[in-house]
Protein backbone atom coordinates (compact mmCIF):
# COMPACT_ATOMS: atom_id res chain seq x y z
CA UNK A 1 0.00 0.00 0.00
CA UNK A 2 1.62 3.44 -1.33
CA UNK A 3 1.82 6.47 1.59
CA UNK A 4 -0.85 8.30 -0.31
CA UNK A 5 -3.15 5.59 -0.11
CA UNK A 6 -2.23 5.19 3.86
CA UNK A 7 -2.38 8.49 4.08
CA UNK A 8 -6.19 8.87 2.72
CA UNK A 9 -6.85 5.94 4.56
CA UNK A 10 -5.93 7.53 7.76
CA UNK A 11 -7.55 10.68 6.65
CA UNK A 12 -10.91 9.14 6.02
CA UNK A 13 -10.56 7.27 9.36
CA UNK A 14 -10.06 9.85 11.22
CA UNK A 15 -12.70 12.05 10.05
CA UNK A 16 -15.45 9.19 10.48
CA UNK A 17 -14.33 8.97 14.09
CA UNK A 18 -14.67 12.27 14.59
CA UNK A 19 -18.13 12.54 12.90
CA UNK A 20 -19.47 9.92 14.86
CA UNK A 21 -17.89 10.84 17.80
CA UNK A 22 -20.04 14.55 17.86
CA UNK A 23 -22.98 12.67 17.51
CA UNK A 24 -22.06 10.23 20.27
CA UNK A 25 -21.81 13.79 21.90
CA UNK A 26 -25.28 14.92 20.87
CA UNK A 27 -26.70 11.99 21.35
CA UNK A 28 -25.36 12.02 25.31
CA UNK A 29 -26.57 15.53 26.24
CA UNK A 30 -30.08 14.77 24.20
CA UNK A 31 -30.04 11.48 26.81
CA UNK A 32 -28.93 13.94 29.75
CA UNK A 33 -31.58 16.38 29.01
CA UNK A 34 -34.22 13.76 28.44
CA UNK A 35 -32.90 12.11 31.82
CA UNK A 36 -32.97 15.80 33.43
CA UNK A 37 -36.42 16.79 32.41
CA UNK A 38 -38.00 13.94 33.89
CA UNK A 39 -36.38 15.02 37.29
CA UNK A 40 -36.55 18.94 36.34
CA UNK A 41 -38.58 21.03 34.72
CA UNK A 42 -37.43 21.61 31.36
CA UNK A 43 -35.53 24.52 31.35
CA UNK A 44 -33.83 23.91 34.50
CA UNK A 45 -32.75 20.55 32.54
CA UNK A 46 -31.66 22.25 29.32
CA UNK A 47 -29.64 24.87 31.57
CA UNK A 48 -27.62 21.53 33.35
CA UNK A 49 -27.45 20.04 30.26
CA UNK A 50 -25.56 22.89 28.72
CA UNK A 51 -23.75 23.81 31.94
CA UNK A 52 -22.43 20.44 31.87
CA UNK A 53 -21.52 20.41 27.94
CA UNK A 54 -19.47 23.78 28.81
CA UNK A 55 -17.71 21.96 31.78
CA UNK A 56 -16.51 19.29 29.57
CA UNK A 57 -14.92 21.98 27.13
CA UNK A 58 -13.03 23.50 29.93
CA UNK A 59 -11.90 20.35 30.96
CA UNK A 60 -10.75 19.25 27.53
CA UNK A 61 -8.63 22.39 27.44
CA UNK A 62 -7.34 22.50 30.55
CA UNK A 63 -6.14 18.61 29.41
CA UNK A 64 -4.55 19.87 26.50
CA UNK A 65 -2.93 22.72 27.99
CA UNK A 66 -1.24 20.83 29.80
CA UNK A 67 0.31 18.37 27.60
CA UNK A 68 0.97 20.92 25.28
CA UNK A 69 2.73 23.09 27.93
CA UNK A 70 4.76 19.78 29.04
CA UNK A 71 5.86 19.04 25.63
CA UNK A 72 7.22 22.38 24.64
CA UNK A 73 9.10 22.34 27.90
CA UNK A 74 10.00 18.61 26.66
CA UNK A 75 11.49 19.86 23.40
CA UNK A 76 13.36 23.38 24.74
CA UNK A 77 15.34 21.09 26.74
CA UNK A 78 15.96 18.93 24.18
CA UNK A 79 16.87 21.38 21.25
CA UNK A 80 19.84 23.07 21.98
CA UNK A 81 21.55 25.49 19.92
CA UNK A 82 22.81 23.65 17.51
CA UNK A 83 19.68 23.79 15.05
CA UNK A 84 20.54 27.45 15.24
CA UNK A 85 24.16 26.36 14.13
CA UNK A 86 22.78 24.05 11.55
CA UNK A 87 21.08 27.08 9.74
CA UNK A 88 23.77 29.02 9.86
CA UNK A 89 26.10 26.36 8.16
CA UNK A 90 23.43 26.28 5.44
CA UNK A 91 23.17 29.81 5.03
CA UNK A 92 26.94 30.02 4.45
CA UNK A 93 26.92 27.67 2.00
CA UNK A 94 24.65 28.87 -0.25
CA UNK A 95 26.49 30.35 -3.24
CA UNK A 96 23.74 32.82 -3.85
CA UNK A 97 24.73 35.83 -1.34
CA UNK A 98 21.40 37.17 -2.27
CA UNK A 99 19.41 33.84 -1.34
CA UNK A 100 20.91 33.68 2.03
CA UNK A 101 20.17 37.24 3.06
CA UNK A 102 16.30 36.72 1.37
CA UNK A 103 15.88 33.67 4.17
CA UNK A 104 17.57 35.55 6.55
CA UNK A 105 15.23 38.34 6.46
CA UNK A 106 11.95 36.55 5.37
CA UNK A 107 11.92 32.73 7.38
CA UNK A 108 8.19 32.80 7.46
CA UNK A 109 7.43 33.79 4.08
CA UNK A 110 10.40 31.49 2.88
CA UNK A 111 9.24 28.00 4.67
CA UNK A 112 5.66 29.03 3.13
CA UNK A 113 7.11 29.01 -0.13
CA UNK A 114 9.13 25.87 0.66
CA UNK A 115 5.91 23.99 1.65
CA UNK A 116 4.06 25.13 -1.14
CA UNK A 117 7.12 24.35 -3.97
CA UNK A 118 6.68 20.72 -2.06
CA UNK A 119 3.14 20.26 -2.10
CA UNK A 120 3.17 21.32 -6.52
CA UNK A 121 5.87 18.90 -6.83
CA UNK A 122 4.40 16.22 -4.62
CA UNK A 123 0.83 15.86 -6.14
CA UNK A 124 1.60 17.36 -9.63
CA UNK A 125 3.22 14.78 -11.97
CA UNK A 126 4.02 17.82 -14.34
CA UNK A 127 5.54 19.69 -12.22
CA UNK A 128 7.92 16.93 -11.39
CA UNK A 129 8.69 16.43 -14.88
CA UNK A 130 9.22 19.43 -15.50
CA UNK A 131 11.49 19.84 -12.14
CA UNK A 132 13.56 16.98 -13.43
CA UNK A 133 14.13 18.30 -16.58
CA UNK A 134 15.39 21.70 -15.63
CA UNK A 135 17.66 19.98 -13.02
CA UNK A 136 18.83 17.38 -15.62
CA UNK A 137 19.88 20.66 -17.77
CA UNK A 138 21.37 22.26 -15.31
CA UNK A 139 23.98 19.38 -14.46
CA UNK A 140 24.63 19.29 -18.36
CA UNK A 141 25.66 22.69 -18.40
CA UNK A 142 27.87 22.21 -15.14
CA UNK A 143 29.50 19.51 -16.59
CA UNK A 144 30.39 21.28 -19.86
Amino acid sequence: MSWRSRLQLSTVSIIMTLLLSFFALGFAGVAEFIALAAVFETSVAAVITALSYVILALLLLIVTNSINREQKNKQSKKIPDSSQQEVDAFLESLTNPALAQLIKQHPAKTMIATVAAGVVVGYSAEAREMLKAFSQQCSEKKSD
